[in-house]
């Protein structure tokens, strides 16, 4: 298991969260919310049609 693995808040930009994956050379981020928990994941073809 990850002890601290990369993960992205809800209210994370487009571009801010490209660039997460890029950095970190991962195709998808667990996507949390202002409380912690887990409200789902986010794949770069995600954000890539989001951006389009």
């Amino acid at each position: 298991m990850t002890r601290d693995p990369i993960v992205v808040r809800d209210d994370t930009s487009i571009d801010k969260a490209l660039k997460i994956m890029r950095d970190n050379r991962v195709h998808r981020l667990p996507v949390l919310n202002d409380k912690g928990a887990l409200v789902g994941i986010v794949s770069e073809r995600d954000l890539s049609l989001l951006g389009t």
